[in-house]
């Protein structure tokens, strides 16, 4: 069981706005947007060729993305993996002595998501998604 496409690229933005205008320069197309609100959360999705890029911002503090932006600032936050089975990959992940941090539970656009220990991960937090069914 091994990830092998790209899903997504996270990152952390202090000022959602400014971000979103820097980004549709770059990329000359607008976002979607998206409120977790449950995890605090507010994306703008830019939706390219084979890869979608995540603008991730805090609609309040203490949640996980505001801690980040705290201690590190603005930056990549995470890489996104697709996956078909994402109990199965999880499983053998777990096999393997890596550790399952948060989820599987519901993301952004619908997907199942787990996020797997950064400590183990090179200090890269790796996102494991699946189209939900």
């Amino acid at each position: 069981m091994s990830l092998n496409k790209i899903n997504h690229i996270g990152i952390a933005v202090s000022n959602l706005d400014r971000a979103v205008e820097i980004f549709k320069t770059l990329f000359g197309k607008e976002p979607e947007f998206e409120v977790l609100e449950d995890r605090g959360l507010k994306l703008a999705i830019f939706h390219l060729e084979n890869v979608r890029v995540e603008l991730t911002a805090p609609i309040r503090e203490g949640t996980a993305i505001d801690n980040f932006l705290k201690k590190r600032g603005d930056g990549i936050h995470h890489l996104a993996f697709e996956t078909e089975d994402i109990e199965k990959t999880l499983d053998h992940f777990s096999k393997e002595g890596f550790e399952v941090i948060d989820g599987p539970k519901e993301g952004a656009e619908g997907y199942i998501v787990a996020f797997l220990n950064p400590k183990q991960t090179n200090r890269v937090l790796i996102e494991v998604v699946q189209e939900k069914e």
